[in-house]
């Protein structure tokens, strides 16, 4: 079996070389969720343990957005939204949300098939969903794709919107992997 590290090396390995092959960015893959469709910088997170980290983004082209650089990484935490997508053991592993979702967002979030973020940072919030990673039915979550802005531009009546974006992104995305 695996270990994680080497399991989120060999994702990484996988994307990669998975849209080398196919010569298109991970991008032409998650079109849908393009800044030039979704409006928004558009992140891709890799797993890494208890964290995730952007691996690449495209900022959006507005001229106030919210930009992320590469590496930069964020706690994965029970009740913060990916966390749905996990197993029970690995949702107890994680520490807790200072804002954890209620039990119906929670049912919401894996019904619906993406997470919001909209209390992590205080003017920025965001929409993801997971990209899994593994063959059949021991399948992980393996990362995700993430738009994020301004919570001025991204709020309550915008979730509809972009949720099936990056939902439809990390899904083919996760075909690849």
């Amino acid at each position: 079996m695996l270990g994680r590290r080497t399991r989120s090396v060999t994702w990484i390995a996988t994307l990669m070389m998975v849209t080398t092959m196919l010569a298109v960015p991970w991008t032409a893959l998650a079109q849908d969720a393009t800044p030039e469709v979704s409006g928004e910088t558009v992140l891709l997170f890799r797993r890494d343990s208890g964290r995730l980290v952007v691996i690449d983004g495209v900022d959006s082209a507005q001229l106030i957005r919210m930009t992320v650089p590469i590496g930069t990484e964020a706690p994965m935490l029970r009740g913060g939204g990916l966390d749905a997508f996990l197993t029970d053991d690995e949702r107890r592993s994680l520490p807790a949300s200072q804002h954890p979702m209620a039990g119906d967002a929670l049912q919401s979030t894996l019904r619906n098939g993406y997470f919001v973020l909209d209390s992590m940072y205080p003017h920025a919030s965001a929409v993801g969903a997971p990209v899994w990673s593994g063959p059949g039915r021991a399948r992980i979550v393996g990362g995700a794709v993430i738009v994020v802005g301004p919570r001025e531009r991204i709020g309550a009546a915008s979730y509809q919107r972009l949720g099936p974006l990056v939902r439809d992104a990390a899904a083919a995305i996760s075909a690849t992997v």
